[in-house]
């Protein structure tokens, strides 16, 4: 029987990292806030390329199912560069960072890592169930941190939700709880399945109701300095991107997941009868 969930979760995750690298391509420069690469580092422009070229190559041969395991390897690999090398230096260099949004990112990359960990664990014969489970923990570990960004400042939260909501700033409230309600329950492996699959839910209605609207704007003319004629920004895909990553992580971290013990048991024994792991559960 298809695992929905997972082959989902794979195919949306992939298509967000490759659109990291198609925005990295379109304006030659790093992931917006990800990787706050000083613009004085040599070579800037030719390593955003290469960014680029390494994001848009894991995602499409995640998609595809074309060695997954090397692409999640190097994609995780890249997301703890970004960490240790960018934003753990960044917060010695500037400390008030620390007191503002800005280090949110620093978890976005660690949720979005162990998801790519828990693809390498789920592509190898056999399974590597130790990664899968660091990678579920990491990814929930991460949501409760979003949380505090909600609590903390609940009407920049209610500022970005669409006027048709109604009670913007208790929806700020609700969905910051719902961070910490999923996260924790899928870092300590009590209904985690469920958690992972509503928070799966929750991140597909702010991609596609919040987010996205943002993006689809007005087209500008087209121009020497606008070639696609595109009216959005860099800032407003990228935060789009990285909605519909944590729409296809949740649901990874479902698809993983077996029903009864919160375990990648499913996936493991999906291996052990030489079927795909990341098709099949």
């Amino acid at each position: 029987m298809t695992n929905r969930y997972l082959l989902s979760g794979r195919i949306l995750f992939a298509i967000a990292v490759t659109g990291f690298g198609a925005i990295c391509l379109f304006y030659t420069d790093f992931v917006h806030s990800l990787q706050p690469v000083p613009e004085s580092i040599p070579g800037y422009r030719v390593l955003a390329v290469a960014t680029g070229l390494l994001l848009a190559s894991c995602g499409m041969a995640i998609a595809a199912d074309f060695k997954v395991f090397p692409a999640a390897i190097v994609l995780a690999a890249l997301l703890v560069l970004w960490i240790v090398l960018l934003h753990v230096p960044g917060a010695f260099i500037e400390p008030a960072l620390l007191r503002s949004p800005f280090w949110i990112r620093t978890f976005e990359c660690l949720a979005l890592g162990s998801t790519a960990l828990i693809l390498a664990g789920m592509a190898r014969r056999p399974a590597r169930e130790q990664w899968i489970r660091a990678g579920r923990i990491g990814f929930g570990i991460s949501l409760p941190v979003f949380a505090v960004l909600h609590f903390i400042y609940p009407e920049s939260v209610a500022a970005l939700i669409p006027a048709w909501y109604p009670w913007p700033l208790l929806l700020a409230y609700l969905s910051g709880a719902g961070h910490l309600a999923a996260g924790v329950a899928i870092a300590i492996g009590v209904w985690s399945r469920l958690a992972a699959i509503v928070a799966g839910f929750m991140f597909a209605l702010w991609a596609l109701t919040l987010h996205l609207p943002r993006v689809i704007v007005h087209p500008a003319a087209r121009s020497a300095e606008n070639p696609a004629g595109y009216g959005g920004d860099r800032p407003e895909l990228t935060s789009f991107c990285v909605c519909v990553a944590f729409w296809g992580a949740a649901w990874i971290v479902a698809g993983a997941l077996s029903s009864r013990d919160g375990s990648a048991a499913k996936a493991l024994n999906a291996n052990a009868s030489g079927e795909d792991p990341l098709i099949t559960g």
